[in-house]
């Protein structure tokens, strides 16, 4: 994991034409003034608490004392691999699990065992087929919904998994996430394309209908920059929904930010800080007339979101991974439990799995330390304290 997260960070990854040369040349990346109300985030999370309340750390036992009912790894005794990668997995109430592999470009469903029922999808641009999957979500126990570039393949697994249809959208799709009968779409690919000055008014966040795939509403404001390519750049992050508190959650990816909106609406309802963090920077020169981005890694701890989750009702779950440059240190999971309502939260002093998904009273965790092949477990709340 801390070679994947060095190579995407490190070096210069593009040049793009200066169009509008002004005062963000030689700035370093993010700043406040781009990005309101960072300054003015309604609550702001440190690591420096010993203890949770009591509400907080009955959530945080929920996964300490939960049983393992079976894992998946991407490796077995013998060196044949079954999974390439775990990108990404979601779970059904009954305790069925499926994870994305987008080395091998397909989606493996799992059953209340762990013994594997089969797999979905294949590489290839057609119907069903992915050429890029980022996401997958579990709809109503009965949809499978892939995201792959710009559109959506949707499959049915009420039974054997059946391919229903292929929804292609105007943007990308990186993140999905829904509310009752309502879809969130989010991705920042290709949004340097729609700006064209600081003023344009881009929503990175696109509700539609789940089963007629009628756009609603948009909402939620990217990062500001005279300069396309860092809009783009730090405007990347992931969404939560939570139904309970009718919230929609963005996390920045390179800025300690959450920010939830109205599901109704997509006003504002709270902002929230993480201080004493250590995320990748976003660096912009000036070179021979041309603007050159750069992104720039600490030297002794570098943070990487991973993607938030809803938790128990109007709890969201919010972990990183903190790598360290020292040989000697060994790389964790740095944890946060937050109340979607408000944006209030508490720093968790005790690592815990990462979680990638929730279902009923099942907990899917993947393990990214200790080894090179990742590896996922199915947990059962036994509501043991």
């Amino acid at each position: 994991m801390r070679l994947i997260i060095i190579l995407f960070i490190i070096s210069v990854v593009h040049i793009s034409c200066n169009n509008n040369v002004g005062n963000e040349l030689n700035t370093t990346h993010p700043t406040s003034s781009n990005l309101l109300p960072y300054s003015d985030a309604f609550s702001i999370l440190n690591i420096d608490n010993d203890e949770l309340n009591q509400d907080y750390e009955s959530l945080v036992n929920l996964i300490k004392y939960a049983d393992t009912l079976y894992s998946v790894e991407t490796q077995d005794s013998n060196f044949n691999r079954v999974i390439g990668m775990i990108d990404d997995l979601a779970t059904t109430s009954s305790g069925e699990m499926f994870v994305l592999d987008s080395r091998q470009f397909t989606v493996h469903q799992f059953d209340s065992t762990g013994e594997l029922k089969g797999t979905i999808g294949r590489q290839g641009s057609g119907p069903g087929e992915f050429m890029n999957p980022r996401k997958i979500m579990v709809y109503s126990d009965s949809l499978l919904l892939v995201s792959d570039a710009t559109k959506i393949e949707i499959f049915n697994i009420s039974s054997e998994p059946q391919y229903v249809e292929t929804v292609n959208l105007k943007h990308g799709v990186s993140s999905i996430c829904s509310i009752g009968d309502t879809l969130y779409t989010f991705s920042n690919v290709f949004l340097h394309r729609y700006i064209n000055d600081e003023n344009d008014k881009i929503d990175l966040i696109h509700a539609y209908n789940i089963s007629s795939f009628e756009h609603l509403y948009s909402f939620g404001r990217p990062y500001q920059s005279n300069y396309p390519d860092i809009v783009q750049r730090l405007s990347a992050g992931n969404m939560v929904c939570n139904e309970e508190s009718g919230t929609v959650s963005f996390l920045y990816q390179f800025i300690p930010l959450l920010k939830a909106y109205s599901a109704k609406d997509g006003e504002l309802e709270w902002s929230t800080r993480f201080d004493d963090l250590n995320l990748p920077r976003v660096s912009t020169t000036l070179n021979e007339g041309r603007v050159r981005f750069a992104y720039s890694r600490n030297e002794n701890i570098n943070d990487f979101f991973f993607e938030p989750l809803t938790i128990k009702g109007t709890y969201i779950l919010v972990q990183l991974t903190r790598s360290f440059q020292d040989e000697n240190r060994e790389d964790y999971t740095v944890s946060y439990i937050i109340d979607s309502s408000s944006g209030k939260g508490e720093f968790i002093p005790e690592e815990i799995p990462h979680v990638m998904s929730t279902s009923n009273q099942y907990f899917a965790t993947r393990d990214i330390h200790g080894s090179y092949f990742p590896s996922a477990k199915m947990l059962l709340i036994n509501n043991r304290e």
